[in-house]
């Protein structure tokens, strides 16, 4: 979630604040992401409001924030999302399983596991699942980071289409110098470019390494989950996402090692 406060607010305390898209970014290939979920309130799909991303054929990877209630629904295949007829998507139903020590003042160890009520259909070319970064990003590494969320650095018009952008991660002690070294924790990191950043809309969805420019590669690798920041696309102020690495074991138990990092 993206925050729209004064920085000096921001240290003082963190209030989330629900939604974000990418700013500065492009549309994505069609399906060329095809481990990008969708994240709905009703099985009709006119609510996205959250991103995830595909581990398993029965398990998304998303933020503890965007667990509204118990279940939800997602949306596996989709490129633009005012088509729901498209061969190959789909729409299932699942329970969410936030992390029990996800502190939403902080926005600490805000990550959450969507358990799907049935398989998705892998490998029809528009649904995939990809594996898990067991170690955070180094510095400068290149991220991919892609949503349908606000494309405008206001927060405003969200995109129908998937977009992506292209970040780099930051190191720990930038981060840190920004937003206050109380603020951010290890369970964090944060990825930036110039006019370039997730917005509302895209909060709980991936950041990813070893991706291939307009297709999908098998090496793709989930490094992080879209968590907070302030404001969309300022240059002072880099995205913050959550270390997907850190929480192997608590991923492993939960799934009953059907996840593995």
């Amino acid at each position: 979630m993206k925050f729209f406060i004064s920085l000096a607010c921001l240290l003082a305390v963190l209030t989330p604040t629900l939604g974000r898209l990418i700013v500065g970014g492009h549309e994505s290939k069609p399906h060329s992401r095809p481990y990008q979920v969708a994240i709905y309130n009703r099985k009709d799909i006119k609510d996205h409001y959250c991103g995830g991303t595909l581990v398993h054929k029965r398990w998304v990877v998303s933020a503890a924030h965007c667990g509204k209630g118990h279940h939800g629904f997602a949306g596996l295949g989709l490129h633009d999302k005012t088509n729901h007829s498209e061969a190959g998507q789909q729409i299932i139903r699942g329970t969410w399983h936030l992390h029990p020590d996800y502190n939403g003042g902080t926005l600490d160890n805000d990550i959450s596991l969507f358990h799907l009520g049935r398989d998705a259909h892998i490998g029809n070319g528009k649904i995939e699942a990809i594996r898990i970064a067991k170690t955070r990003p180094h510095k400068a590494m290149k991220l991919l980071v892609s949503g349908w969320g606000a494309t405008a650095s206001d927060g405003s018009a969200r995109s129908d289409v998937l977009m992506e952008v292209v970040v780099r991660a930051q190191s720990m002690h930038h981060c840190r110098k920004v937003y206050g070294s109380s603020s951010i924790t290890d369970n964090m990191f944060c990825a930036a470019a110039s006019g370039k950043d997730f917005c509302q809309g895209d909060d709980g969805g991936p950041i990813v390494g070893h991706y291939g420019h307009g297709i999908h590669k098998n090496s793709t690798t989930l490094e992080g989950i879209a968590s907070w920041g302030s404001g969309c696309a300022d240059p002072a102020h880099p995205g913050v996402y959550v270390t997907v690495g850190n929480y192997c074991d608590w991923i492993k138990t939960t799934t009953k090692d059907a996840v593995q990092c």
